[in-house]
């Protein structure tokens, strides 16, 4: 992990600081329409799934994105409210803060939690999901607080300076990073992408 050069391939590390909530809505009426397909077993279909930072602003989610938060957080419920129309709205509290991901292992857990990888070839089914990964994963990190962040190598090498350098030998920051952090303790180098 010190001399991680993933992020010469711009597999950036992001990390979740914050708490955030979950919010979402169920129906037990078949006649409620809803873009989710997915069900909740005991409070019924979904109807919609929104994610706070702070249990008052709330942002929504499409279909797409809870399942980024299903394979890679752990939730306790902290409120369950019936609502008219057969409706139950259940808020959660992301219990596994600060959190650390790779991207590259975040993008392949959510595509195994929704099914476009096939597990036995390691194939990626050709589809409009696998096409947008990123950007899902990615709308849902900003959503949640997470911040990117690159992985620098900790120990200094010709090769590892060629590659940082045709990575980001434009970006100063990022090399001055890489050229200056002091090497003691064996700490990651972690930088900011923005």
């Amino acid at each position: 992990m010190l001399n991680d050069l993933s992020a010469i391939f711009g597999d950036y590390t992001y990390i979740f600081p914050m708490q955030y909530y979950r919010k979402s809505t169920f129906t037990s009426d078949p006649d409620i329409k809803t873009e989710f397909i997915h069900s909740h077993l005991k409070y019924g279909r979904t109807v919609s799934e929104e994610l706070s930072l702070d249990l008052k602003t709330f942002k929504s989610l499409n279909m797409l994105e809870p399942p980024v938060l299903d394979c890679a957080f752990d939730f306790k419920v902290i409120s369950v409210n019936t609502l008219p129309q057969a409706k139950t709205e259940l808020i959660e509290q992301c219990e596994s803060i600060p959190r650390i991901f790779k991207l590259s292992s975040l993008l392949l857990a959510y595509l195994c939690k929704i099914y476009c990888l096939d597990t036995n070839t390691l194939y990626y089914k050709d589809n409009t999901v696998v096409e947008n990964a990123f950007n899902i994963v990615d709308v849902v990190r900003q959503k949640c607080g997470g911040i990117k962040y690159y992985a620098l190598p900790y120990i200094i090498t010709k090769e590892h300076s060629n590659l940082i350098t045709l990575q980001f030998g434009n970006v100063q920051r990022i090399m001055n990073a890489y050229q200056t952090f002091p090497r003691i303790d064996h700490k990651i180098i972690l930088i900011s992408h923005d």
